[in-house]
């Protein structure tokens, strides 16, 4: 007996050790990018084969790969934001019913999961990284694979850049680049097309130099760098990790970045405001524009006077597609809603739900711009969600910030917040006589104020964001690959298989070429398909008919020759 059960225990520590050793193998491998491409490659080749016009069973050439791309990356945009946000905008415009979003009418829609290399809740830079590169990298990390050993310093990571960016590939393509945010344009998300670093709060010289990151260049000076020098538009905020102390910047090096970009080789224009945006001579080869110091200023709360200083994500996006389709070959083009996810940081969904509003402005007036030539592939996603919910049973005529009171099995009589946090600022309040934590008895004038900041869980400073899948929206050519559950990776390596981005793998462009080829031989001497199945048909109805006649030619003989043989025998 006793000597069963050690056996059985010395059996389940071996198939226990294999297992674990099989889990870290697995997890030591992803960090390489083959892996992920392989992941990609896979689930792409799938799709493929079942496509009725990519598959094996392909009779006619398919249309051509589009030659741009415009990505509409909602940061924080995770689904129950989306749903706020359609509830809000169909509150907001007295809507009948909750109209879908601009985003929501595009025929191919699909889920991502959103985890890092090393983390289940990734951050912005490590999202924006996977879905721009197709790999998992280090949580904080810019522009590096996820083979960094120390990320205290930028030393010995020369050999861990990351080349299969999508920037780096469509310049070497001969596309345009460009970029436009509501954020600072050195913040996680836009960085993530040109920066490398292995902390993604180094935007100017001062953070490099307080978090001792040795061997690290600030972000905000790899604009000068390629491939970010070679962006043709760069906008949003972010004018204090440009300027020097002393001129409303925040570098101690005493350098201007802004004046320095100027300088770069290539005709270059900065814009500063709205006005210079809208009347921007276009002839330009490069163009800056840096409206704010810091992040743009939240829509809700922007005076008139700060809306004609400041232009909105609709009016960058539009004035960025014109500037960037100059280029025949084509372009890339990033629009991030940076400030909704800023916004639910701090618990703010009156803010962030009229930034979502605004993004699906901009996706809007892209669409239409774009809808004639259909050239233009349009991804909207997000790099990650947010710990926001919506409980309770509200009715349809409540506000999308208004409360009920739930009643059954209700505890503390209190209402609940259609919108609510898991964690953040808005975390239960401490009574000091009872030393409990309560709810806060939240009434209309709080939901309707644009400052109020929605009920959560756990008490934090800033709120976190939350691990769970989030949605993928798809138009325009070939759009349709974008479908079912997948990696936040596959959109990078989808995107550079439909472009023709990457050389060194399968694309669209060499699928078309099979293509080409198979229908060639399937011709007969130059004939078309057509033409040559009326041949062959011509030639098996003259073949049929030559039967034909044989067997009536051979009947009739053999009937003559049986008269014969019987008038032959009555005379004997």
């Amino acid at each position: 007996m006793v000597r069963n059960l050690c056996l059985l225990l010395a059996s389940l520590f071996v198939v226990l050790k294999a297992l674990d050793e099989q889990v870290f193998e697995s997890f030591f491998v992803s960090a390489y990018s083959h892996y992920w491409d392989k992941v990609s490659r896979t689930r792409l080749n799938s799709i493929v084969q079942n496509d009725p016009i990519l598959g094996p069973k392909e009779d006619a050439l398919p249309p051509k790969p589009p030659k741009n791309l415009i990505f509409f990356l909602g940061d924080g945009m995770g689904i129950t934001a989306v749903s706020a946000g359609r509830i809000y905008r169909s509150q907001k415009y007295k809507m009948t019913y909750q109209e879908p979003l601009n985003f929501e009418k595009f025929a191919s829609s699909g889920l991502i999961k959103t985890y890092s290399y090393d983390n289940h809740v990734t951050d912005s830079a490590a999202g924006a990284i996977a879905l721009f590169s197709g790999q998992k990298v280090i949580h904080h990390t810019l522009g590096l694979d996820a083979t960094v050993e120390d990320v205290s310093t930028c030393d010995g990571t020369e050999d861990k850049d990351l080349k299969n960016i999508i920037s780096l590939l469509a310049l070497d393509s001969g596309k345009s680049v460009g970029f436009v945010t509501t954020t600072r344009i050195t913040h996680a998300t836009p960085a993530a097309l040109y920066a490398k670093t292995v902390n993604r709060y180094t935007e100017h010289d001062v953070q490099v130099q307080e978090g001792n990151y040795t061997g690290c260049k600030d972000i905000a000076s790899q604009l000068l760098d390629y491939p970010a020098n070679q962006f043709t538009v760069l906008m949003g905020g972010g004018r204090k990790q440009l300027l020097p102390k002393g001129k409303g910047g925040d570098r101690a090096d005493g350098r201007n970045i802004i004046n320095e970009w100027k300088d770069l080789p290539g005709s270059r224009t900065v814009m500063m405001t709205r006005n210079d945006l809208l009347n921007v001579d276009d002839s330009y080869d490069h163009f800056l524009g840096m409206f704010s110091y810091g992040h743009l200023n939240y829509t809700i709360k922007m005076t008139e006077e700060d809306k004609k200083r400041q232009p909105s994500l609709e009016e960058m996006t539009t004035a960025a597609i014109k500037i960037l389709s100059k280029n025949e070959k084509g372009y890339i083009l990033l629009v991030e809603g940076g400030l909704i996810d800023v916004a639910e940081h701090e618990n703010k969904m009156h803010y962030s739900l009229e930034e979502l509003v605004e993004f699906d402005k901009a996706i809007g007036a892209a669409a239409e711009m774009v809808q004639e030539k259909q050239d233009t592939l349009m991804v909207v996603t997000a790099d990650h969600s947010h710990t926001l919910t919506m409980p309770g049973y509200a009715n349809r005529s409540d506000s999308i910030f208004g409360s009920s009171i739930y009643e059954y099995g209700n505890i503390d009589n209190l209402p609940i917040a259609s919108l609510m946090f898991a964690n953040g600022p808005g975390g239960y309040t401490q009574s000091n006589a009872t030393h409990v934590y309560r709810r806060a008895n939240l009434t209309e004038a709080d939901f309707k104020d644009v400052e109020y900041v929605s009920p959560a869980a756990v008490p934090l400073k800033i709120s976190t964001h939350s691990g769970e899948d989030v949605g993928i929206w798809a138009h325009g050519p070939y759009s349709r690959l974008f479908v079912g559950t997948m990696e936040n990776t596959q959109v990078a390596y989808t995107i550079k298989y439909i472009l023709c981005l990457d050389k060194g793998e399968a694309n669209l462009c060499q699928r078309l070429e099979e293509t080409s080829r198979h229908l060639e031989s399937a011709q007969n001497d130059g004939y078309p398909t057509g033409i040559l199945a009326l041949l062959i048909l011509t030639t098996l109805f003259s073949f049929s008919t030559m039967v034909l006649l044989g067997v009536q030619m051979f009947l009739k003989f053999r009937t003559l020759n049986e008269s014969s043989s019987n008038e032959c025998l009555r005379k004997f």
